[in-house]
């Protein structure tokens, strides 16, 4: 018989009370039983951590195979809402903010800003101050965050705007390089043959109907924030804003259009005094030939060596109209 206090103790063992019932009770079945399930969960863990290398260690192999070359974005630019990657937004607050630095810095009416022109545009991004100074280097995420930026503005804006092509396999022989009197510029990446194509429109290049268009892009571009991997904390707006040009296109249709290039072929740059131009718009053409037409395909002039400048007069392609535009 039991007695009071040795009955409690089992009492209190069941119920799990105190440290006596917190040792289980024991048999040598229910031992080998907890060790093949601990020995069956050890199994699977170690399954899962082998999968998951596995699956890193392609991943890595995979970013180390990609060629790191200036080509069209493989993501089709215009087709808003294609890319997962959520982008960062400023708050209410945050835009006030910049608006107010901007309204103050250059004497302008932010509640006009619809109506700016590109000089006012100029005036209020504060570009004059920007381009006084070295301009950041553009690495390629920066240029993919920039096209996220214009995915972004198609999907909640729906503007007059797309892209000039879907190509995406041309590769530019050019790669970006930091000039002395012209700053960023392009140089041949290799050696370029006489006739060879340099660039053509791919789905980086963006033709804006309107003017309303355009300007609301490059305001959307002023109001975010910068990218998240840093190196460009402003002045995309006022960048984007001198590499547009307007042209005719389609080719022959007499309509004009704003146009810009979200890559890195947006980087070329046009003689300076005793140079001269390298690549032209349009194919070359034989004495007695007529002249082809400028569209968007860029052809080498001469045979260009490895590390040379690529020039273009910028006249071959763009041509005035702003004000045709409310700009």
């Amino acid at each position: 018989m039991l007695g009071v206090n040795e009955d409690e103790r089992v009492h209190r063992r069941k119920k799990g009370h105190g440290r006596l019932g917190s040792l289980p009770l024991r048999s040598p079945e229910a031992s080998s039983e907890r060790e093949e399930k601990a020995g069956f969960k050890s199994n699977r863990r170690t399954q899962r951590i082998a999968a998951l290398a596995g699956i890193l260690v392609f991943v890595c192999w995979c970013g180390w195979q990609s060629p790191n070359t200036d080509r069209a974005d493989k993501a089709p630019l215009a087709s808003a809402g294609a890319d997962s990657r959520a982008l960062a937004t400023w708050t209410a607050r945050d835009i006030e903010r910049k608006r107010r630095r901007a309204a103050k810095s250059s004497g302008l009416d932010p509640r006009d800003e619809q109506s700016f022109d590109h000089h006012k545009l100029w005036r209020y991004f504060g570009c004059r101050e920007l381009f006084s100074k070295a301009r950041e280097d553009i690495s390629a995420d920066h240029w993919r965050y920039f096209r996220d930026l214009y995915n972004d503005y198609v999907a909640k804006q729906k503007p007059k705007t797309y892209k000039v092509s879907n190509r995406q396999d041309h590769i530019n022989p050019v790669g970006q390089n930091v000039t002395p009197d012209k700053g960023r510029g392009l140089v041949a990446s290799r050696d370029i043959k006489r006739g060879e194509l340099i660039f053509t429109g791919t789905n980086n290049t963006i033709a804006f109907e309107t003017g309303d268009a355009w300007r609301n892009f490059v305001l959307h571009l002023y109001y975010s924030p910068p990218p998240p991997t840093g190196g460009y904390e402003d002045g995309f707006a006022c960048d984007i804003k001198s590499w547009s040009w307007i042209q005719e296109w389609p080719m022959g249709s007499g309509e004009m259009v704003i146009m810009v290039d979200i890559d890195a072929s947006s980087l070329l740059n046009q003689p300076s005094d005793g140079e001269y131009a390298n690549i032209q718009c349009g194919r070359l053409t034989g004495k007695g030939e007529k002249k082809d037409t400028c569209g968007v395909d860029y052809y080498a002039k001469e045979d260009i060596k490895k590390g040379d400048e690529i020039l273009c007069n910028y006249a071959d392609f763009a041509h005035g109209g702003w004000e045709d535009f409310g700009l």
